[in-house]
């Protein structure tokens, strides 16, 4: 779930008209599987999107007729066109909408469950029954829904969180959504140069939260990184001694030079963070090894940190090796394991 999108929808003024367009459903090839929501207002302007095209225009006038008529709807697109000269979608697949009007009790939910900080993980259940009228339930898990749920469900739950995505499930004639809106991990990277200016620039637009590291301030500041949540300015030794970094955050090493790099792979290591990673070539990265194990670390531990880093997509310029590296952190936010073609394989 996209947390941009969210805020924007919570914050839209509710006294305005408009329908909240959640997909619930999908089968085949279709623009979005993730269950985007997208809200629409009697303008038909659009906060998010389900996709685009075709698909997201005869969302957008169905929606605005549930605006006049105050009654939701469970609706059904098929994009399995075969003739490529009609405007419908020829995407090969389906995906089910549901589309509702949107009031201040969906808005509480939606900012409770942004602003939970009990569980890690923030699941919303939307329970839709449409056997006679739609019927619509929001229910915001706790710790103890595997009491409260029927197995299959929990199980799902399970997969959902396990997974860090959405998913939907048919159980007894009613249709459940379940979407993940857990926070995203934070981003630290270390080092203002051009690289880490890049990364931390295609970060902002996949969601990621960046905290910059950098005593160089005509470098690490707000007007070069004006999408930082924060600017550390400190030294490496009190870098080190002062901040907190949580073992589900991530973190990019890309200082000036490696006396540094060494100073914060033997602390970072340390913290057993669930994505570690070092901007090096291949000499570097081998000499930083035998200092790091010569200084008690195993090559278990060693194993485990992205360096080279990035996937070898071939890339030469900066933009360039920032694609590689913003793919390399979605690709383990995704599927928590090292991609085949990520360049520290070869280091093993």
């Amino acid at each position: 779930m996209e947390i941009r999108t969210l805020k924007n929808i919570i914050n839209f003024n509710i006294s305005r008209k408009a329908a909240l367009c959640t997909q619930v459903e999908w089968c085949g090839s279709v623009p979005r599987k993730d269950y985007p929501m997208m809200l629409v207002d009697e303008n038909g302007e659009i906060i998010g999107t389900i996709g685009g095209g075709a698909l997201e225009h005869s969302v957008i006038n169905v929606a605005r007729n549930i605006i006049k008529t105050g009654k939701p709807v469970l609706k059904k697109f098929d994009m399995t066109n075969q003739d490529v000269t009609k405007s419908d979608s020829i995407c090969g697949g389906s995906t089910t909408i549901l589309i509702e009007p949107y009031s201040k009790i969906i808005r509480g939910i939606l900012k409770s469950i942004l602003s939970d900080k009990v569980i890690n993980h923030n699941i919303l259940i939307t329970k839709i029954s449409s056997q006679n009228d739609i019927k619509i339930e929001r229910i915001k898990i706790t710790k103890g829904y595997h009491l409260v749920f029927p197995k299959k469900i929990d199980s799902t739950i399970d997969e959902a969180i396990e997974q860090k995505k959405s998913k939907s499930i048919n159980y007894n004639n009613e249709l459940f959504l379940i979407q993940n809106i857990g926070n995203r991990p934070i981003l630290h990277i270390f080092g203002a140069g051009h690289v880490g200016k890049a990364i931390a620039d295609l970060a902002h637009f996949i969601e990621l939260d960046t905290i910059i590291y950098d005593e160089r301030k005509d470098l690490a500041n707000g007007e070069r990184f004006p999408f930082a949540m924060q600017i550390n300015n400190n030294d490496i030794s009190e870098i080190i001694k002062d901040t907190n970094i949580a073992q589900t955050d991530y973190v990019l090493v890309a200082t000036r030079g490696h006396q540094n790099d060494f100073k914060l792979m033997r602390w970072l290591l340390n913290l057993k963070i669930d994505y570690l990673s070092l901007m090096s070539s291949k000499k570097k990265w081998k000499l930083l090894s035998e200092a790091l194990i010569d200084d008690g670390f195993t090559q278990k531990q060693l194993n485990k940190v992205y360096s080279p880093v990035g996937l070898d997509i071939g890339s030469e310029t900066v933009p360039e090796i920032a694609v590689s590296i913003i793919a390399e952190i979605v690709n383990h936010y995704r599927s928590s394991a090292k991609s085949a073609i990520s360049l520290s394989n070869n280091y093993e």
